[in-house]
């Protein structure tokens, strides 16, 4: 089985997974000798596994997800209701299928539901640049950012993530990321000018921001109704031409 081979090829590490059911899904977790395993959850059988534990003293879950084009069967939802609240940081990982980023037509709401899914367990995803994913040889399709990776909300600032592809190994590239040194020095004010130099990343990191507060304060998603155009009174006044002030 692609377990068997996985922990033949990585012999000091770790490995919990839920496999595929008929050749659908099948994920898994691989951990460091240095994570000490408390719990292994699977969220839905094929579709997502969960592990908690500690590493450097500190305590985390890891979970493994996968999302068939279309949340076909209703995985998603399995996943929703199978993946308990817990109260230390959370961390996803995994092929969803959509573009976090920006959603492609009609993917929007499937998009939306996603993201409410990681703000649930207080998870936002990390913005990054590039496709993940590249149709295999003369398959129809085009090159799409299927692939994602949701850490604590709190901290996704200092995260950043970056696309590694292997020879050919597979379709997908592996997204790697790790969270950035502690910046040195004062923060710059958020302002117009800051915002128009900010990289495209760092945009999607805002909107994301955003999505994970709606989500947190319920706010219901929807389209802000277009401005309404009002008249302003504003009397002509120059240096020998002062405004009246009576």
């Amino acid at each position: 089985t692609d377990l068997g081979v996985w922990r033949a090829l990585f012999p000091a590490a770790r490995i919990e997974a839920t496999p595929a059911i008929g050749r659908k899904g099948g994920v898994a977790v691989f951990l460091p000798n240095s994570f000490t395993v408390e719990h292994v959850h699977v969220a839905a059988p094929g579709y997502a596994v969960a592990v908690t534990g500690t590493t450097r003293g500190n305590r985390a879950r890891v979970v493994s997800m996968y999302l068939p084009p279309g949340h076909r069967d209703g995985v998603h939802d399995d996943i929703t209701r199978g993946l308990p609240a817990v109260e230390c940081p959370t961390f996803f990982g995994g092929d969803v299928n959509l573009q976090c980023a920006s959603p492609r037509v009609g993917e929007e709401a499937q998009t939306a539901a996603l993201l409410d899914l990681w703000g649930a367990h207080h998870a936002a995803v990390v913005a990054f640049s590039g496709h993940t994913r590249t149709p295999p040889g003369n398959s129809a399709g085009r090159r799409c950012q299927l692939d994602a990776i949701a850490v604590p909300a709190a901290a996704a600032w200092r995260w950043h993530a970056q696309v590694v592809w292997t020879d050919q190994e597979s379709d997908h590239a592996a997204v790697v990321s790790s969270p950035a040194p502690t910046r040195i020095g004062a923060d710059r004010a958020m302002n117009a000018a800051t915002m128009r130099v900010l990289p495209p990343e760092a945009i999607a990191d805002l909107r994301h921001r955003y999505a994970y507060l709606e989500s947190l304060m319920g706010i219901p998603r929807g389209e802000l109704p277009p401005p309404e155009a009002h008249e302003v009174y504003a009397p002509a006044a120059g240096p020998d031409d002062p405004c009246d002030t009576d």
